[in-house]
């Protein structure tokens, strides 16, 4: 059992659960004591969030999206694009990036010379 919203804290730690659990730099809500379900910690999600699973290669994904992550061997960049003055410019929030393969050597769908120069610049 690992940590889950409703949980306690004894019930999670008797089952082998990690309490306080973190991914990434986010603490996952599993009944500790000092926990406010969206201050200081989150309810467990499903793997892919909303998206339902990763996302692929040239796909947006939105960080703010609770489980959503990028499909193996992928990595979330900016999502940017040259303008009509050959300049980088973001094509949204900065939360909003793309997944990418960059460093691969394949210039792929997502990826340009602004944001993936080792494979398209």
């Amino acid at each position: 059992m690992g940590c889950t919203t409703g949980a306690n804290r004894q019930e999670v730690q008797s089952a082998g659960g990690e309490c306080p659990r973190y991914v990434g730099n986010t603490r996952i809500c599993c009944g500790a004591e000092d926990e406010i379900v969206g201050v200081n910690c989150v309810p467990e999600v499903e793997e892919g969030g909303v998206y339902g699973e990763c996302v692929a290669q040239g796909e947006l994904i939105e960080g703010k999206v609770l489980g959503a992550a990028c499909c193996e061997g992928l990595s979330a960049i900016e999502n940017s694009s040259l303008n009509e003055n050959d300049e980088c410019v973001p094509l949204g929030p900065p939360s909003v990036q793309v997944c990418a393969a960059c460093g691969d050597g394949k210039c792929q769908s997502g990826e340009n010379k602004c944001n993936c120069p080792a494979d398209c610049g």
